[in-house]
């Protein structure tokens, strides 16, 4: 973003963050500059993710290349690109 992060990474979404407490301000403010983020989000919480972040967000496998090759590439995405990683 704008003389910030040109990407995040948060370890999860949990069950604070889907109750609107926790790193979900921060999440959205990093989504409301275009940075790209990666957010861990556990099999509990997904509903929660989905109902957060709506069309925007991406739900990728577990594959560590997977995530790996997003995150290299993650500079050159805009809002429509965040992703989960459950």
């Amino acid at each position: 973003g704008e003389g910030g992060a040109d990407k995040l990474s948060w370890e999860e979404f949990g069950k604070v963050e889907a109750k609107g407490r926790g790193f979900r301000k921060e999440i959205e403010r990093a989504v409301g500059h275009d940075v790209p983020c990666r957010v861990g989000v556990s099999k509990e919480n997904i509903g929660g993710w989905q109902e957060f972040i709506g069309a925007v967000g991406e739900v990728l496998p577990e594959k560590v290349d997977d995530v790996w090759q997003w995150w290299l590439g993650a500079q050159y995405r805009t809002t429509q690109d965040f992703r989960a990683v459950v």
